[in-house]
């Protein structure tokens, strides 16, 4: 049975706050790259050519921790509550999707002592446990979790 067929109840579809698109953070890339690549060639013009090397580093450090960004930009959690099972989907995917029994399924909301560390919204059934939402806020995770408690585990028998 795939997720989003016939018999679905409901889908939350989780993604994280995407400030920039790819497309934008290849023009900025774009442009710090021209604008080094004008500075470090000045000043190799002039005879000072070791700025090159430490230009290129530069650069090649920037475009690895932006392209790091724009990965974790696709990060995407699906969770589908069909009439028997509750199935989690991660994109990109981090294995294969997680099935669990929806009558049996809780939800767990755990906010931390420390105010500082975030909210945990967890999954479980069975001894199985699976953690969803992480890129949240812990407002997002809180509401989350009083949405899909309507949905899955005891309360589901009322749907």
């Amino acid at each position: 049975m795939q997720p989003g067929s016939a018999d679905t109840l409901v889908c939350f579809v989780l993604r994280p706050n995407r400030s920039a698109s790819r497309r934008t953070l290849g023009l900025f890339y774009a442009s710090l790259c021209s604008v080094s690549a004008g500075v470090a060639g000045g000043f190799a013009s002039v005879g000072l050519w070791p700025v090159l090397p430490f230009a290129g580093l530069e650069l090649l450090a920037l475009g690895v921790a932006l392209a790091w960004v724009a990965r974790q930009a696709e990060r995407a959690e699906r969770v589908c509550v069909t009439g028997e099972r509750v199935t989690i989907e991660r994109r990109p995917p981090d294995g294969a999707a997680v099935s669990l029994p929806r009558l049996w399924a809780q939800v767990e909301f755990w906010r931390d002592a420390r105010a500082w560390r975030p909210s945990r919204l967890v999954l479980a059934s069975h001894g199985r446990r699976v953690e969803i939402g992480a890129f949240l806020t812990d407002a997002e995770r809180e509401q989350l979790a009083r949405a899909l408690r309507g949905w899955v585990g005891s309360a589901a028998a009322r749907h």
